[in-house]
């Protein structure tokens, strides 16, 4: 039996991408209810971007312990599509969402008979480009504004609401849910772009590296911060609290 190869791999993921993706990402896409009321409330939008291993997760996770955020990322709905891509097509019965979100797991080799090279990173990229690019290009933003529209419906009218997301990749993502959340009934907007540096990582070879972990290099954005893993991780608060301060109002105020 001729084993096949990557793009034959990729091909077969694409049509049945494209033949039954609503079934998988249903789950995901529920519609998003709109806010009632008369009295505005503020959401916060804090977008992070950097390159892989900068920290993004680590300065999310205080973002969420020390300042009232919850965090999102557009990944979630993807992993799950790639969980059950890797059963269902793949025939990976091992592989699981924490595959595709530990630093352990999700950079080591797959170890498919036809591509013994491709890791878990390897597959969300594929199959989240694919998405992008054949499906809709805001794919991974409507679960993610769906998820915005229910916390602003069931919160307290009082209550500003604060979102982090720690895996901003494509300006279009970025975008789409600025411009839908402005949509939304009884919300006012604030949204800031953070981009997470560590200054000892190695420059990053530009050979392999795939469109989203470079497409939003050339975006603006309204602080960098630097996240030195060489500190303590007690360095991180005040980190993230200077960075919050340098926004102004009504960021510093959180």
């Amino acid at each position: 039996m001729l084993l096949p190869d990557l793009a034959s791999v990729v091909a077969i993921l694409l049509v049945v991408l494209l033949v039954v993706p609503l079934s998988w990402l249903r789950p995901w896409f529920p519609t998003a209810p709109r806010a009632q009321g008369h009295h505005a409330r503020p959401v916060h939008l804090l977008f992070l971007t950097g390159d892989q291993g900068a920290g993004k997760d680590t300065v999310a996770a205080e973002l969420v312990d020390c300042f009232g955020f919850t965090r999102v990322a557009f990944a979630d709905p993807l992993r799950a599509v790639a969980v059950d891509a890797a059963h269902n097509l793949l025939g990976l019965t091992n592989v699981t969402n924490e595959t595709f979100t530990h630093r352990e797991t999700k950079d080591t080799p797959l170890r498919m008979p036809w591509d013994a090279h491709m890791t878990p990173r390897n597959l969300l990229q594929y199959i989240g480009t694919v998405m992008r690019d054949k499906v809709s290009p805001d794919t991974w933003v409507q679960a993610t504004v769906a998820t915005i529209a229910r916390a602003a419906a069931a919160a307290d009218h009082n209550t500003s609401l604060r979102f982090v997301f720690s895996d901003t990749r494509f300006p279009n993502e970025h975008d789409a849910v600025v411009r839908m959340v402005l949509a939304l009934n009884n919300t006012v907007l604030h949204n800031t772009l953070w981009r997470v540096v560590d200054p000892n990582q190695t420059a990053r070879a530009a050979q392999g590296l795939h469109v989203s972990d470079t497409a939003m290099d050339n975006v603006p954005v309204s602080q960098v911060v630097i996240n030195n893993k060489h500190h303590t991780q007690a360095a991180v608060p005040s980190v993230v609290r200077a960075a919050l301060q340098r926004e102004g109002a009504p960021w510093n105020t959180l």
